[in-house]
């Protein structure tokens, strides 16, 4: 129920920033609604599509944009493959592709494909996730043919519905399923995370340490064994989607959500809100650049960290690393205290006051609350004089201490 609680208080305050301080801060660099996708090529121009009818590229590191005329609206994803073809997909009017940088644009394949995804190897070789029977589609002569690589797969009795695709080093491709391909899609593995059930992820990842990650409606899994045993990947987050997984050359894991982002730096153990200057936390797909620049598509624009996130460290930043209660001060007091407390991570929170009886005098906090550390103060004013307990209560821990009125 709290989890419930708190997903339906983030919903609510999707466009509020953070309130503390941290390294690499947040800034937009492209104001647009509906930021769905982005992709960063080899040769480093940037794309990102609005879903109305807009696609935007960079050819400076983000310092300006171009907007590229485009024949439809409707836009879900883009990919900017090794040989330099774009690909922008849409919802019903299928797969178009550029070998001009956006300039100019053709249809390729089908035109009625509802397209989720796209992704390329090393070779070029172009896939395209879509709505249907036919839910993976491959193309190894740059977009001009397209092949059905996964056909008649079910999901609970239906088509499945494959979301998510992602291409490893070594070529082997990872779909919704959780499925994997290691001969280009011709054959597949069902590695999903509970027997019977085929998990239907957003998005999938994998680092050089061999684990695999996958983000969904009912957060994110990991398997350090490939795929013989998945466990939960959520401790430090709220309830919520996970839309986008990325990792930086330093092996530093970040999750975006509808919610903000989040940061790992133990592999996924542990995660840490990562939000600061993000004034839309409504997060579509993230992307690292060569440098370890962070960027974040969201409903509200485009984003992206100050500096790179490879010299980030936990314990540099200026959060909590763990929920705590401060004594009152001062202590004893007449007529008003103050009371600080910190989370480490954004929750639902309550601080309240009670009597010697136990009796609820004063709620000084019942909210959500991003990481950071707070204060507030109580008014004894027509209170008599005596003892008084405080406590804490979050989803981790509760904590309580006493404090003394004197009048």
């Amino acid at each position: 129920m709290k989890k419930l609680l708190l997903s339906a208080v983030m919903f609510a305050m999707v466009s509020s920033p953070g309130t503390f301080s941290q390294m690499n801060p947040w800034k937009r660099i492209l104001s647009a609604q509906q930021l769905v996708a982005m992709d960063i090529a080899p040769s480093g121009e940037i794309y990102a599509v609005s879903f109305s009818d807009t696609v935007w590229r960079s050819d400076d590191n983000a310092e300006n944009w171009v907007a590229l005329s485009f024949p439809v609206s409707e836009i879900t994803a883009v990919h900017a493959t090794s040989l330099g073809t774009v690909y922008v997909g849409t919802w019903g009017h299928g797969v178009y592709r550029s070998m001009n940088n956006g300039n100019s644009w053709t249809q390729s394949g089908s035109s009625t494909l509802k397209l989720n995804r796209i992704s390329s190897n090393s070779n070029g070789d172009v896939f395209i996730t879509t709505f249907g029977d036919s839910a993976l589609y491959g193309s190894t002569d740059n977009g001009t043919t397209w092949t059905p690589k996964i056909s008649g797969m079910q999901f609970d009795g239906y088509p499945l519905w494959v979301d998510a695709i992602f291409i490893d080093s070594v070529g082997h491709v990872y779909v919704s399923g959780i499925y994997r391909s290691t001969d280009n899609g011709e054959h597949w593995d069902w590695i999903g995370i509970t027997p019977g059930k085929k998990y239907l992820a957003h998005t999938l990842l994998t680092t050089s340490a061999g684990h695999i990650f996958a983000g969904g409606q009912d957060g994110a899994f990991r398997t350090t064994d490939n795929g013989l045993s998945w466990s939960a990947a959520d401790f430090g987050t709220p309830y919520g989607s996970v839309r986008s997984l990325v990792v930086n050359s330093r092996g530093y894991l970040f999750r975006g959500m509808f919610g903000g982002v989040y940061f790992s730096d133990d592999g996924g153990g542990n995660w840490y809100y990562y939000s600061s200057g993000l004034t839309n936390l409504e997060v579509f797909d993230l992307a690292v650049d060569s440098r370890g620049v962070l960027y974040a598509a969201t409903s509200g624009g485009l984003f992206r960290t100050s500096s790179s996130t490879v010299s980030v460290n936990y314990d540099e930043l200026t959060l909590p690393r763990t929920v705590s209660l401060s004594q009152n001060y001062p202590n004893p007091f007449n007529p008003t205290t103050t009371i600080r407390f910190e989370i480490p991570n954004l929750e639902f929170v309550t601080l309240k006051v009670f009597d010697v009886l136990g009796r609820e005098v004063a709620t000084l906090a019942d909210e959500v609350l991003t990481p950071g550390s707070y204060e507030r103060v109580f008014d004894g004013n027509g209170l008599p004089s005596g003892i008084y307990f405080y406590r804490l209560g979050s989803s981790e821990v509760a904590q309580m201490k006493k404090m003394l009125l004197v009048k």
